[in-house]
């Protein structure tokens, strides 16, 4: 049970920090610990919902398989009067899809960046799972400088074959093996990571388009390095690393 009116467990959410089509994220403070929380709570309109509450509770269970510093901590899962709800690490600072929204990051804290997210990822990938949505947003910078990889929402385990078929993910992150129709593998994720660093350093994505169409075809055909050889501060053992 609760320890007052609006709390989850023993956490009471204060700030609303964003709305999904299925579930809300706060920050929430846990007295007990004295401590801030993230706390992620299925919307009540989907508690009884078999397939929906399945997913969250896998959610759960993948990003508690992943222990390392830079992934964000789960610390609780649990359903508390029909809410279904999770509690994780709280990191105070900025996600890096804010930090570099229309603007270039130079090139030595866009690498410490890409290093640091890319050992939170292969942690995930030794214990057998796939983020599957590597992005700007889902990386989390501390004000101490530490990141975060976050929010496995879409991630799957690399056992089951005919899950890692279906196309999740953020369509200007897939991977082109994801649009044919192939299975999606940690090289996809890769992929989505190199994006990523891409967008760093040119203060713009990868691929662009006005239709999701145009993304796919972007995807698939276009080679957007020859737009960092443009910039004369990036090094060429960077463009083509």
């Amino acid at each position: 049970m609760g320890v007052g009116a609006g709390t989850i467990s023993d956490i009471q959410p204060f700030a609303e920090l964003s709305q999904g089509a299925t579930a809300v994220v706060y920050k929430g403070y846990q007295p007990s610990l004295d401590r801030f929380v993230l706390l992620k709570v299925l919307r009540t309109e989907y508690s009884e919902d078999e397939t929906l509450a399945r997913r969250f509770e896998e959610e759960a269970r993948l990003f508690a398989r992943v222990q390392h510093p830079n992934v964000v901590a789960l610390y609780n899962y649990g359903n508390e009067d029909g809410r279904l709800f999770f509690a994780a690490e709280y990191i105070d600072g900025v996600d890096l899809g804010s930090l570099i929204r229309n603007r270039r990051v130079p090139v030595d804290i866009a690498t410490y960046i890409l290093i640091e997210a890319a050992q939170g990822l292969r942690a995930a990938h030794h214990k057998g799972i796939l983020h599957r949505d590597i992005k700007p947003s889902n990386l989390l910078i501390s004000y101490e400088g530490q990141v975060k990889l976050t929010d496995f929402g879409m991630a799957s385990v690399t056992s089951d074959e005919q899950d890692l078929l279906e196309v999740r993910g953020t369509l200007a992150y897939l991977a082109p093996e994801q649009i044919r129709g192939e299975v999606h593998t940690e090289a996809a994720d890769l992929f989505s990571l190199g994006a990523t660093f891409y967008e760093m350093l040119a203060g713009a994505p990868a691929f662009a388009a006005a239709t999701a169409e145009g993304y796919l075809d972007a995807i698939l055909n276009s080679d957007p390095i020859p737009r960092l050889e443009t910039n004369p501060l990036l090094p060429l053992d960077i463009i083509h690393v």
